[in-house]
């Protein structure tokens, strides 16, 4: 309710009725805060219109020196009846100071919070943060502060917000984006700090890492394939190759998914060349055997490959010790146990 609706209340003779009002609509604008600014009203009946038509700045600064009070004063009665009588008469900066016994500076800050009050938590967390000068740094470069952007600015998180940013940890989420940075920096040893910050700095929209992660693995390194080859069948060394291959084969090699375990060492891929090709050998590292064997094989547009050269083929590879075992082996041999293999393998692609 507006304070003017609650003001004709009063003047209409029924007090007990505007202050239910009030009450009410203290409750629904300050949250959890709603019972401390109740008792500042009643103590200074005039601050009710301040409080019930404050702007957004104002209804967080308000309840931070309630959470202030609560936190460092013990919700003393005698402290909320000075905070009553100074609130709307001294000014905000020493209000703030007193009520949380630190130094708060500039308050433009409370513009840019959300237009409602924040949970205990968050203004807790924000005052860590104006305590910090490194991520008070970080929340005045916001133009918006988010509740997230609070959550993610701790003390643990500082180093991965600048070695990124602070939307990419509020909105990625810290320990997906040490995952993330992990696997960067095991598989992309040429990017330094710098270029991290310019690769983050690019994401349009993080609510999803895909395919912006794959997109910098791309240039990743492969593991050494298993087999040196021969003339007639030769590995696909990077992911380019596997891309290319993809392309030329008109199947799904490329995509993200197929080089991706390769290169995390689980698979491995052959090109078979002319005249026993075109065709590509996809190998897997089987855990359950404890060694690599031929797990897919596809010519052009997915076709299988002709008889006489598959037989030569898997004979080559069998003398190096890498064995076709039939289609998915793993999954028919444990059929019916749940388990399969971490990356699914089909005869062809």
């Amino acid at each position: 309710m507006q304070a003017s609706a609650i003001a004709l209340a009063c003047d209409g003779g029924d007090l007990r009725r505007g202050r239910a009002a009030q009450r009410t609509a203290a409750a629904t604008i300050y949250r959890w805060a709603h019972r401390a600014v109740a008792d500042i009203i009643r103590y200074c009946p005039a601050t009710a219109v301040d409080f019930l038509e404050a702007d957004p700045a104002t209804r967080h600064f308000v309840a931070l020196a309630v959470r202030g009070w609560e936190v460092h004063h013990d919700r003393a009665e005698p402290v909320l009846r000075q905070l009553a009588a100074d609130i709307f008469s001294r000014p905000r900066r020493k209000i703030l100071g007193r009520q949380w016994q630190c130094e708060f500076g500039g308050l433009t800050f409370l513009k840019r919070l959300p237009g409602h009050v924040l949970t205990r938590s968050r203004y807790d967390r924000l005052v860590a943060v104006i305590r910090d000068p490194s991520a008070r740094g970080l929340i005045t470069q916001c133009t918006r502060i988010t509740e997230r952007d609070l959550d993610a600015l701790r003390p643990a998180n500082l180093p991965l917000i600048a070695a990124t940013s602070l939307r990419a940890v509020s909105t990625i989420g810290a320990s997906t984006l040490e995952y993330v940075l992990a696997a960067i920096h095991r598989h992309r040893h040429d990017l330094g700090d710098t270029d991290l910050k310019v690769l983050f700095r690019q994401i349009s929209e993080v609510k999803r890492l895909g395919p912006w992660l794959p997109n910098i693995l791309a240039k990743s390194s492969l593991p050494p394939p298993p087999w040196e080859g021969i003339a007639a069948i030769t590995p696909l060394r990077t992911i380019g190759e596997i891309r290319r291959a993809g392309t030329e084969l008109n199947n799904c090699l490329g995509d993200s998914e197929q080089w991706l375990s390769a290169l995390l060492g689980r698979r491995s891929f052959y090109r078979v060349h002319e005249p026993l090709g075109p065709a590509v050998i996809g190998l897997v590292y089987d855990d359950l055997i404890g060694t690599w064997r031929i797990g897919s094989y596809a010519g052009p547009g997915n076709r299988r490959l002709r008889p006489a050269a598959k037989r030569y083929v898997f004979s080559e590879f069998a003398a190096a010790g890498i064995r076709f075992f039939g289609d998915d082996p793993r999954q028919r041999a444990l059929n019916g146990y749940g388990v399969t293999d971490e990356f699914p393998l089909m005869p062809v692609w």
